[in-house]
């Protein structure tokens, strides 16, 4: 009887670590919005533009507070900080990403098919723009150098 109570126990416990609720959703979209406003002021500030220009940064600006006014995440630590999130496992099937992996890679191909399109000259609205149309744009605005690292699937070609 104690072995199968155990094993219930063991299950129930297993499931409890890997649930992730919709506090710790809303904390992982909010931090999202908070590290995009801070990509965006610092790319904004070495384009001598100012930040105001750019509306959705009062998103930024709402998120932080709200993630300052939320209480502590589970043992003190923000689920992505931790590893326990359920399905960001970034393992494939069959060759293609599952999970809050695919998302992820379609949310990149979107953005770099944006970048793409700045860097041929369209032109952006700064008071109508997206947090990710901002995010392509100012992508596409820095010169080689100071663009980040991308990984490739396949080696650059010359």
């Amino acid at each position: 009887m104690t072995r199968a109570r155990d094993k219930h126990l063991a299950r129930l416990t297993a499931r409890r670590e890997s649930v992730i609720t919709a506090a710790d959703r809303r904390r992982e979209a909010l931090q999202a919005q908070v590290a995009i406003g801070v990509v965006l002021r610092r790319c904004l500030a070495r384009l001598d533009i100012d930040p105001a220009r750019l509306t959705m940064l009062r998103v930024c600006d709402a998120a932080a507070a709200e993630l300052a006014a939320m209480p502590a995440a589970r043992d003190g630590v923000a689920p992505s900080a931790t590893g326990r999130t359920a399905g960001r496992t970034g393992k494939e099937q069959n060759g293609a990403p599952v999970g809050e992996a695919a998302g992820a890679a379609v949310f990149d191909a979107r953005l770099m098919a944006m970048t793409e399109n700045y860097r041929n000259g369209c032109d952006l609205d700064l008071g109508k723009a997206s947090l990710a149309e901002a995010l392509a744009w100012c992508v596409a605005q820095l010169s080689p150098r100071d663009r980040p690292e991308q990984p490739t699937a396949h080696p650059p070609e010359d």
